[in-house]
């Protein structure tokens, strides 16, 4: 370990940002099967509203993991002193 040093505060902020990366790559993956789902419905309406649903809470998921990056971001950066 001889030219690696690095602050608990940055180790807590890849730590975060990976967690971060993990959920948002899930809430892709969620999405896309949202949308198999509502394509391969075949016209059953239990399936279609399904499908629906599966995308508004894929949707309103991603929206948060970016809220969540965006205030941890904030805070690390301030704590930092960047």
């Amino acid at each position: 370990m001889d030219g690696i040093h690095i602050s608990p505060n940055q180790l807590i902020g890849q730590i975060i940002n990976g967690v971060l990366g993990i959920v948002g790559s899930l809430a892709l993956v969620m999405f896309i099967y949202g949308g198999f789902v509502w394509m391969l419905a075949a016209g059953s309406n239990e399936k279609v509203q399904k499908g629906k649903d599966i995308l508004v809470w894929a949707t309103l998921g991603l929206v948060v993991i970016f809220s969540a990056y965006a205030v941890v971001k904030f805070v690390i950066e301030g704590i930092a002193g960047k």
